[in-house]
């Protein structure tokens, strides 16, 4: 496993020393940072891209004109996650919606994670999830973008839309290529699903 990023070590210290206080199993990672090498791209099987990389990136460009898959943690969750769905996005208003569904589901009875775009990542212990858990998942047009298309297409139960405003236009280049981008949470929707627009 190669991790790259544009920053230093220095920069990525309080990261670094998250890794090394709870590495995963196997051999450690090669660490390149303070930039990127096409090589690390176009050698490698899967690409596990940061969601604030834009698709069209010229390393990720590479790695897919080399085979390999472009993927991104978000994919990987929806792709391995057995519990049920709800996702969640919108301009404003995501992260309260987020919580709040949340903690009426818990004081309803179920079992319930929340995370995503939110501040906590679900891909760990994503496999371990029971069917009958219910996954609140905040999703941001930057992860909602990244997907490949059919990915987990037709699992969620409830996907919302709290709205759409003129945001992230330096990534997305107008409101209607932003809303294009929210929109793709509908990709998601399980034939018998809600979406709350």
């Amino acid at each position: 496993v190669t991790i790259t990023d544009m920053q230093t070590a220095k920069q990525l210290a309080p990261s670094i020393e998250a890794w090394d206080a709870d590495p995963p199993d196997g051999d450690p990672p090669v660490w390149v940072l303070g930039e990127h090498r096409e090589e690390d791209f176009t050698g490698a099987d899967w690409v596990v891209a940061n969601p604030a990389v834009p698709p069209g990136h010229e390393m990720l460009v590479a790695a897919r004109g080399a085979r390999a898959k472009v993927t991104s943690e978000m994919e990987l969750f929806l792709e391995i996650c057995a519990a049920r769905l709800v996702l969640i996005t919108g301009t404003q208003g995501k992260s309260s919606t987020a919580h709040i569904l949340a903690g009426l589901l818990e004081r309803s009875g179920h079992s319930v994670v929340l995370g995503g775009n939110i501040g906590r990542s679900l891909l760990k212990g994503a496999a371990e999830l029971a069917e009958d858990t219910i996954a609140v998942v905040e999703i941001s047009s930057y992860q909602l973008e990244a997907l490949s298309e059919g990915t987990a297409r037709g699992r969620a139960e409830i996907v919302a839309i709290t709205n759409v405003l003129a945001d992230r236009l330096e990534r997305h280049g107008s409101v209607a290529a932003y809303g294009r981008a929210k929109a793709r949470i509908l990709e998601q929707l399980g034939p018998k699903g809600v979406a709350f627009l």
